[in-house]
């Protein structure tokens, strides 16, 4: 891969993220004291499941890989990626680039709920115990990265992945679009990100990703522009909807708060409120 000097590459934010995953595990899950010291991540797995949050060591493992990659791809959602070639050139890279094939960016933590396989990781666990999916399987479903070069790749399934993801609402020629107006002109470029985009400070990372937004548990996030720019969506959503999402439609909540899914998603979780919000009144599947 290419990454210019004191850039993160795709290659340090694969390595960073099981500390990150076992950071907030430990703190969040586990209801931790600010300040200790993280466990090594054997002892998590072993008290996930004396928990009952997995029904094996083998699943709260892959869980925990699971979570390593929803933090890969939600920072390539919320922060600015480059691209750089071969020759140096950098430019902004587009967003539907990074995108997950499974929309990771509209998953919800998966240490949030109350057992491992509930929520959007159903599916995930239900092929997990076929036998039939890993983790890997689960990092081979970025559209149009190669995650083990962290460069610019198409794959004989990208349509299908693009199709699925966030940007793609499941329309084959946005996918196809993505493909060649995209993706192709910049097949092995490199994906890094700047050090001036990324937060100085690990707690100010999580903030930006919707973790430990209140002051509960001894942290408080940095009021940065984007913590205002959530602050206008959320009164905009407490507007529109005050007793939670209930049954309405994604569309609907777009049309009436006035601000795409994506953008309320991110809103939400950075005041911990995504799971609450989108429960209160509703029946079924969110």
């Amino acid at each position: 891969m290419y990454t210019p000097e004191g850039y993160y590459s795709f290659d340090d934010l694969c390595k960073y993220a099981p500390s990150w995953t076992d950071t907030i595990c430990f703190r969040k899950k586990l209801s931790a004291a600010p300040g200790s010291e993280t466990p090594h991540r054997r002892d998590i797995i072993k008290r996930l499941v004396s928990d009952g949050f997995a029904a094996s060591f083998s699943e709260a493992e892959f869980c925990l890989e699971i979570c390593d990659l929803w933090l890969v791809a939600n920072i390539l959602d919320v922060f600015e990626v480059t691209l750089c070639s071969k020759s140096g050139v950098r430019m902004r890279c587009p967003k539907p680039l990074t995108a997950h094939g499974d929309a990771f960016d509209w998953w919800s933590w998966p240490l949030d709920s109350q057992k491992f396989g509930q929520s959007e990781t159903h599916s995930y666990l239900h092929f997990y115990r076929d036998g039939n999916f890993r983790a890997r399987d689960a990092w081979a479903r970025f559209p149009a990265i190669d995650v083990d070069s962290g460069v610019i790749a198409l794959k004989a399934n990208s349509r299908n992945l693009f199709t699925g993801s966030s940007y793609g609402h499941g329309d084959e020629e946005i996918a196809e679009f993505f493909i060649e107006k995209h993706a192709r002109p910049y097949l092995g470029w490199g994906i890094c990100i700047s050090p001036y985009e990324l937060p100085e400070f690990e707690e100010e990372l999580f903030g930006a990703l919707g973790f430990f937004a209140s002051s509960d548990d001894g942290y408080k996030t940095s009021h940065t522009k984007p913590a205002s720019t959530h602050q206008a969506v959320m009164s905009c959503v407490e507007q529109a909807f005050p007793d939670g999402k209930g049954k309405a439609t994604w569309a609907d909540v777009e049309a009436k708060v006035g601000y795409s899914r994506r953008t309320i998603v991110r809103a939400l979780r950075q005041r911990g409120l995504y799971e609450d919000w989108t429960a209160r009144g509703q029946a079924g599947k969110r």
